[in-house]
């Protein structure tokens, strides 16, 4: 699947490269949400990674908008320090962008060459939440189908829970504190309209909703649903710190779960975005009920998705035709696969690069050195904070 995939990928020859190498000019540029929201992000950003170059982006078309960003946003001002909004300076001959925060084609066009002649490449993680089938197709209009690239979800690998929770304790603190929130609100705060059919790996197509698609919960049947909507509540009714409110909260829930009628699953998954608004949970109980979600979707889950990192690993891969030499991989892939990405990115978070990442870095500073790249992130939206990780690689390679 993966190799059938890459092989339709552009990966346009390399250039010369003169010996005095030039690192590539990144920026950073928050996206997601009205500007208030990007400019948490980018200070979220600036207060972990003070030493790069980042800012909110202006002009957000959700500042006019009366519902506001349609996902909670859980970052807090005193988590962060300072920030800024910019109008960016547009790319110019031989740049890139890189996608993998939730964005409009009114954002992408902010940065795009003002000379219609200039060419650069765009890679982007999509279709779906950050990058539209119809934003790719405007843009192909105006810059070239050779010049994008498009990672879509059902090659992005899927990790287990326990994966997860290794990947994420090396995660600095302010991620570690705002992941409960973010992986609460995702669940209590679900909404009606991202209830739809999405590709799966297999190329089947399955009507399942974002959380039950990013958790890698596949909902067979209705009962199936309940019986997982069921267990998360179970699980927090029993926690003996949980007060009388809450067990009283919890009781309401297991009522409206087992007596809403449910003909097909697309019928459950929309009533339970209607149980959850009629009946919000308090922020004082979401410690509890992040440990009630962990344990049931453990036991339900095929595995959690990643999906920005290993876009942009991905393209760079492929850009530069290059093969991991990962030697704790068995099952041996073209370009990249889950395993090898999932070890390489714990290499770069601990401290413990080997040769071969060593080696891919320079090749990667030789093809990108004088350019310039954008990366479009939305960090802190996604609970399992996977901007983190993508911005963790550019780091590595770039900075």
């Amino acid at each position: 699947m993966l190799s059938k995939f890459f092989a339709a990928v552009q990966a346009p020859k390399q250039a010369p490269v003169s010996e005095q190498l030039m690192l590539p000019n990144i920026e950073f540029l928050s996206v997601g949400g009205g500007t208030s929201n990007r400019l948490k992000r980018d200070g979220l950003l600036q207060q972990m990674e003070p030493s790069l170059n980042s800012a909110a982006l202006y002009g957000s078309k959700y500042d006019k908008s009366k519902k506001g960003f349609f996902i909670e946003d859980v970052i807090t001002w005193d988590m962060i320090q300072t920030c800024k909004v910019v109008k960016p300076t547009p790319l110019t001959d031989g740049d890139v962008l890189f996608i993998i925060g939730h964005c409009g084609l009114g954002d992408i066009e902010k940065v795009l060459p003002v000379n219609p002649f200039d060419k650069i490449t765009i890679a982007a993680q999509g279709y779906g939440f950050n990058f539209t089938k119809d934003t790719h197709t405007t843009l192909q209009k105006r810059l070239g189908k050779e010049t994008i690239n498009v990672y879509p979800a059902e090659v992005c690998p899927r990790w287990t829970a326990a994966k997860w929770e290794k990947m994420m304790s090396t995660y600095p603190e302010e991620l570690k504190v705002l992941r409960c929130s973010q992986f609460v609100a995702f669940f209590t705060g679900r909404k009606d309209f991202m209830v739809k059919e999405r590709k799966q790996e297999d190329g089947t197509n399955l009507m399942t909703s974002a959380f039950y698609n990013q958790f890698g919960i596949i909902p067979k049947n209705p009962e199936f649903v309940r019986s997982f909507e069921l267990a998360v509540i179970n699980k927090l009714l029993v926690m003996k710190t949980l007060d009388e409110n809450g067990i009283n909260w919890c009781h309401k829930m297991i009522e409206a779960f087992t007596f809403t009628p449910a003909e097909n699953v697309k019928d459950i998954l929309v009533s339970i975005c209607t149980i959850y608004k009629e009946n919000p949970m308090g922020p004082q109980y979401y410690n509890l009920m992040k440990v009630a979600l962990q344990e049931t979707v453990e036991q339900y889950s095929i595995g959690i998705k990643e999906y920005d990192s290993f876009a942009l690993n991905s393209d760079i891969h492929h850009k530069l035709g290059w093969f991991s030499t990962d030697e704790e991989d068995e099952d041996k892939d073209e370009y990249l696969n889950g395993t090898q990405h999932f070890n390489m990115m714990m290499r770069i978070l601990t401290g413990k690069t080997n040769a071969s990442d060593e080696a891919f870095k320079a090749v990667s500073r030789k093809y990108y050195s004088g350019k310039k790249i954008v990366v479009l992130h939305d960090l802190g939206l996604d609970p399992m904070n996977d901007d983190w990780l993508a911005i963790q690689l550019l780091k590595y390679l770039f900075c």
